[in-house]
């Protein structure tokens, strides 16, 4: 069964077509402004729905439990998806959100477990609480700039995460935000002088193998807060503004094989395990090493040096960027999207997101570089 409203209709009730489990697709006019709260839930047959440039606002619940509706498309005149609006559309497979949304509630998506893409608008500050809770299929997220606050849950049980990037534009990680994303390998914390506040339990039940910290870290929670599921956790890298990492329970780490600091002075830091103090690959960088040794903490790994590694000296270009060593850094002009940057035995020195500016990334000392920019690899001799 479809359905083709008017243009006479200004307005649609909520629960207006609550449970029309027939209802297979509808067409709304350009004269409606709003799609009510609970407008269309519990229709388990709907398909399609044709939204017009009119509609600036999905409310609470609006396609909650659609379990046909494989895809939408939402007009820039949208500003704002209410809380549960497109909670358990279990056959919803991917959603382009445009820049003109500024609010998204609380589970909008919760529960949409064939969800495997989705683009993010870079004009919304806050991830609300269990925004994709129980996403099983979504593959990554890349995080625009412009998230400040990931709120609790919103990315509990997202199987399919294989990586995740904090951008430095985010200050707070809520209760268990990625818990149970058990296939989570690398972690990264991008560089910013400001601290990231994470609360309890959230990473809990994530085993990362990689670890890069750009930043100050602190658990609002003492118990069960700290940094502690890192069981399988065998490479950590540190940035050059980090000056404490004690959120971080090192001794649970029991295949920890190596850490690199890209800072000069020791970060704070709670103890390790003596297995690890024998065991552990400690690299800092070059000039530094009379800093560590005089640490209570890092003097007392067997394994510590100075990063003194050399390499070959001619840069490749990727299409229509340029990567080059300035003072230090090295430099990506024109960059877009993700940088990376890796040492030669493949451990993360450090990624950003750009948007066709100019990036600059710190590295820890002379040596050969693997940058990942424009979906291209290239060498960098420092």
């Amino acid at each position: 069964m479809s359905v083709e409203i008017p243009n006479s209709v200004t307005t649609i009730g909520s629960s207006a077509f609550h449970g029309c489990t027939s209802l297979a697709s509808i067409e709304l006019p350009n004269s409606v402004t709003t799609i009510e709260s609970t407008t269309f839930e519990g229709c388990t047959s709907l398909t399609s729905v044709e939204i017009p440039n009119s509609v600036t606002t999905i409310g609470s619940s609006a396609f909650h439990g659609c379990t046909s509706l494989a895809s939408i498309e939402l007009p820039n005149s949208v500003t704002t998806i209410e809380s549960y609006a497109f909670y358990g559309c279990t056959s919803l497979a991917s959603i382009e959100i445009p820049n003109s949304v500024t609010t998204i509630g609380s589970s909008a998506f919760h529960g949409c477990t064939s969800l495997v893409s989705i683009d993010f608008p870079n004009t919304v500050t806050t991830i609300e609480k269990s925004t994709f809770n129980g996403c099983t299929s979504l593959m990554g997220f890349d995080f625009p700039n412009s998230v400040a606050v990931i709120g609790d849950y919103a990315f509990q049980d997202c199987k399919g995460f294989t990586s995740i990037v904090i951008p430095n534009s985010v200050t707070t990680i809520g209760e268990e935000a990625f818990s149970g994303c058990s296939n989570i390998r690398e972690l990264v914390f991008e560089d910013n002088e400001e601290e990231l506040i994470l609360d309890w339990k959230a990473f809990s039940g994530c085993f990362f193998a990689k670890l890069y910290v750009g930043r100050n870290l602190t658990c609002k929670q003492t118990v069960y807060g700290y940094l502690m599921n890192f069981i399988y956790l065998t490479d950590v890298t540190m940035g050059n503004l980090v000056t404490d990492v004690t959120a971080i329970l090192w001794d649970m780490n029991k295949n920890l094989a190596s850490i690199k600091l890209l800072t000069t002075m020791p970060p704070a830091t709670r103890e390790f395990a003596d297995t690890q103090y024998k065991n552990v690959k400690v690299t800092v960088p070059a000039g530094s090493l009379d800093n560590y040794e005089k640490d209570t903490v890092w003097r007392n790994f067997f394994k510590i040096q100075e990063d003194t590694s050399t390499g070959i000296s001619n840069v490749e270009t990727p299409d229509g960027q340029g990567v080059k060593v300035e003072n230090g850094n090295i430099v990506v002009e024109n960059a877009k999207g993700r940088v990376s940057v890796y040492d030669v035995a493949g451990t993360l020195i450090n990624s950003v997101k750009a948007e066709g500016n100019r990036v600059e990334i710190a590295v820890p000392g002379s040596g050969v570089y693997i940058v990942r920019a424009g979906g291209k690899s290239v060498k960098v001799a420092m």
